[in-house]
């Protein structure tokens, strides 16, 4: 059986040569550990468990080993001093909630294998402005930057589905591109972005969520409706249209 340190109040801040055995780090191996700055792993650990660093709200760096294949559900959930995370190229899943409310991290690069973004898995990541998500990526769960207040940068080449309330509340988003992939967005997925100024959706989306575009407050120049746009529930309802571009065969308007 691992030993586990959960809510670890002692001086200690650093555990490094204790570690060098471990292949996977239990489920709340770490939980509330409060005193916690860093962490160093053998190569051997390929997993982190469910909620090994919840709560961790001292820790700042991690030590990903190169040989990482999976972190788990909230596993760095509200680690509030963790600044930047390198992912190894081998991980091939990241947990729901994995770095729900990490408001230190400010730029991401997701792991090339990586399919799939959990649910929760960036929420609330305030300062989080830049994240490189790769080619394998097809799918964006709920929630999964909802509150990313100054996220900006981002690209989707592949993603096929944007989930409900995915981009929620990220309100320095000044340009919404949606990739040719796309083939649905859900309920609130852009939902309260105050500040897009231009919405370009291509035609190969099909699948529209009541209120995508509910509450984008700021001066939309310009936005382009495909065809199968239809006149749903609160689509784009309370955006400050300046400028709109219909498609020749829209007739649902």
């Amino acid at each position: 059986m691992y030993k586990t340190f959960a809510n670890n109040y002692t001086p200690t801040k650093h555990y490094k040569n204790s570690l060098l055995g471990v292949i996977k780090t239990p489920d709340f191996c770490f939980l509330n550990c409060k005193s916690l700055i860093s962490l160093k792993f053998s190569n051997y650990v390929i997993s982190f468990g469910k909620s090994a660093f919840e709560m961790c709200e001292s820790l700042e760096t991690v030590d990903i080993p190169n040989n990482m294949k999976e972190i788990g559900d909230t596993c760095f959930k509200f680690c509030t001093s963790l600044k930047m995370v390198n992912l190894p190229d081998k991980i091939k899943s990241l947990g729901n909630s994995c770095f729900y409310g990490c408001i230190s991290i400010t730029s991401l690069t997701i792991p090339k294998m990586v399919t799939a973004l959990g649910n929760c898995c960036f929420k609330d990541d305030f300062n989080l402005f830049s994240i490189d998500l790769p080619n394998a990526v097809s799918y964006l769960g709920k929630e999964c930057f909802s509150g990313c207040f100054y996220l900006n940068g981002f690209k989707f080449p592949n993603v096929k589905c944007i989930e409900e309330k995915c981009f929620k509340r990220c309100e320095q988003i000044g340009e919404i591109k949606i990739q040719e992939s796309v083939i649905e967005i859900k309920n609130k997925a852009f939902s309260n972005c105050g500040y897009i100024y231009i919405i370009h959706i291509p035609e190969n989306v099909v699948t529209f969520g009541a209120g995508c575009f509910l509450g984008c407050k700021g001066f939309i120049d310009k936005i382009s409706i495909p065809s199968k746009f239809d006149d749903g529930y609160f689509k784009i309802s309370f955006c400050r249209l300046t400028g709109l571009k219909l498609s020749d065969w829209n007739t649902c308007m």
